[in-house]
């Protein structure tokens, strides 16, 4: 089965889950044999399987939960058949999934990946209607996409003042030198009190006389051509 993106659906909304997210969703009911998630997984390239019953989402299906039954993605010998048909889906799921909604953005699946430590979110909209699933590579991609990891370009870091502004004296500096800023992110993450870190990558002739500008302005800035 082709799997696709849903197209961009409103105006500068391209970094919500519904643009990353994957649909059709390939789902086993709750009452099928283990065996039949193990064919679909197998025949379809993927590693997780929602868990329906009667059009509910009821549970995720995993590469994991199967390996707890000692049954690998792979043909099944007789006796594994015979044992993979008499248990339920719904008897080997975790239950009770954490969904997100597929319009919220990307980063707000992210989070939700990272600190449950799952490989996937089921995207389920207000009517709890399965709409999509969304896997920690399409997390990875869109952030590749939002950093525009994939631009040549120059990297430079550096701590700004925490204050309003403070963004606008670098992008002075960019534009007045021609440059072409590619991404702009901030952080906060292992930043002394009163500073955050700005992350620029940009692109252009000029790009050297920004980075020495900045270098001059802001002490510790660091630079990586990419």
């Amino acid at each position: 089965m082709k799997f696709r993106r849903i197209g961009l659906t409103r105006p500068g909304g391209r970094m919500l889950v519904q643009n990353w997210m994957s649909t059709p969703v390939i789902t086993v009911e709750a009452g099928q044999p283990v065996a039949e998630a193990v064919r679909l997984l197998g025949e379809n390239g993927i590693k997780r399987l929602p868990v329906m019953d009667a059009g509910r989402l009821v549970g995720i299906l995993s590469e994991k939960d199967l390996r707890a039954l000692t049954l690998p993605l792979k043909p099944l010998d007789d006796q594994m058949l015979r044992e993979a048909q008499s248990v339920t889906a719904g008897e080997v799921m975790t239950p009770q999934p954490v969904t997100i909604g597929p319009d919220q953005p990307v980063e707000a699946a992210a989070v939700k990946l990272h600190d449950n430590h799952f490989g996937c979110l089921p995207v389920a909209n207000e009517a709890g209607t399965l709409v999509g699933i969304i896997t920690e590579d399409d997390v990875f991609e869109a952030m590749i996409a939002m950093t525009g990891a994939r631009f040549p370009g120059v990297r430079i870091s550096l701590e700004i003042e925490d204050k309003p502004g403070s963004i606008k004296e670098v992008t002075d500096v960019v534009r007045a030198e021609g440059g072409k800023i590619i991404s702009i992110v901030t952080s906060y993450q292992g930043v002394r009190a009163g500073y955050r870190e700005l992350i620029l990558k940009i692109s252009g002739d000029q790009a050297h006389h920004i980075v020495g500008r900045l270098s001059d302005a802001y002490p510790g800035t660091t630079v990586v051509r990419i």
